[in-house]
Parts: C-alpha cells; structure tokens; sequence
C-alpha cells in the first residue's frame, strides 16, 4: 500500500511539474533557439529545436517527483517479487 501511494504521488507532482513547465508563459517569453550541424538521424535527432527558460521550482519539483516515483516502484517491484519468490515478511 505504501509503494502505491508514493507511486501516486510522486507521479502528481511529477505531471504537474511538467504540465507547469509547458504552460508557464514567462515574463518576456524568452526562447533559444539552437541548430544542429549535419545529424545523422533526423528522426531521433532533429535538425533545429527550441529551449525555453523556466524557472527552477519547476525543474525542482520535476525531479523530487522523479526520485518519488522510483522510490514507489522499487517498493512496488520488491513486494511483488518476494510474493513470487514465496518469501514472506517478518
């Protein structure tokens, strides 16, 4: 129950960061924009893309959210592999 409910908030707080870094309009709209020089697939590596500047909190909550989510999983993963095991908790 643990690892499901950190799962779910780490994913809150990782969507939510995400969504705030698309959406954030910013003072002046400053965007950079950078070219690439000869890529070798322009699919996986396209030719030009833009870097938007955000501000911190917003890549801060992006990675607690992160590190929150994996903490869930591998508590998720470990139960349920002890379960297949057949190893039971003290």
């Amino acid at each position: 129950m643990f690892g499901f409910a950190l799962l779910a908030i780490g994913l809150l707080i990782s969507v939510g960061a995400w969504n705030g870094i698309l959406a954030w309009q910013g003072d002046d709209r400053r965007i950079v924009h950078v070219t690439y020089v000869l890529p070798h697939n322009r699919i996986l590596f396209p030719a030009s893309f833009e870097m938007f500047e955000v501000p911190d909190y917003f890549l801060r909550y992006l990675i607690l959210g992160v590190f929150i989510t994996t903490v869930g999983i591998t508590i998720v993963a470990s139960t349920l592999l002890k379960r297949l095991a057949g190893i039971e908790d003290d």
